[in-house]
C-alpha cells in the first residue's frame, strides 16, 4: 500500500509552478527593470485551469532481482478560484486566498483504473512557496 501512495505522492506545488512557468502572463515579472528588487506583485488568477501528466511507475522485482516495471499515466485536472499569485523578486512566493479542486485519473495500459475529484479545498493563510521558486524564462 505505501508503494501505491508514494505512486500518485505528487507536490502540488510543483503542479502549480510547473504550469506558471509555460505560461508567457507571467514572463514579464522576469524584467528587473520594470519590477525591481523587492518589489511585490500581487496577481490575480480568477480561475485559472491547470493540466498536468506525469508517468510514474511500480518496480518489480523477483528474487531480489529486477523484473520490470508497471507503468501508469496520471493525468490532474486542477481548477483554482479567486486566488491571488505573490510574485517578488522574480520568483513564485505564494498562492493567497482561494478554492481550489482537483480530479485525478490513473491509468495503466490504457485503461483507467482509478478516476476521483476532490472536494473543494479553502484556504485563507495561503499556500507558500518556501524562500521562492524562480519564474523560468519563456521561449
Amino acid at each position: 500500500m505505501d508503494q501505491a501512495k508514494q505512486l500518485v505522492d505528487i507536490p502540488l506545488a510543483d503542479v502549480l509552478v510547473g504550469a506558471w512557468k509555460l505560461h508567457r502572463k507571467f514572463e514579464k515579472y522576469t524584467d528587473t527593470k520594470q519590477f525591481p528588487h523587492g518589489t511585490t506583485s500581487v496577481v490575480p488568477l480568477a480561475t485559472h485551469h491547470i493540466k498536468s501528466k506525469h508517468e510514474p511507475y511500480i518496480e518489480l522485482s523477483l528474487d531480489g532481482m529486477p523484473a520490470g516495471r508497471i507503468p501508469f499515466e496520471l493525468e490532474l485536472d486542477l481548477t483554482i478560484e479567486a486566488a491571488n499569485l505573490i510574485i517578488q523578486d522574480c520568483q513564485f512566493k505564494r498562492l493567497e486566498a482561494g478554492r481550489a479542486r482537483v480530479t485525478g485519473t490513473l491509468k495503466c495500459a490504457g485503461e483507467v483504473v482509478s478516476e476521483r475529484t476532490s472536494k473543494n479545498y479553502t484556504w485563507t493563510k495561503g499556500i507558500s512557496f518556501g524562500d521562492g521558486i524562480p519564474i523560468a524564462a519563456v521561449a
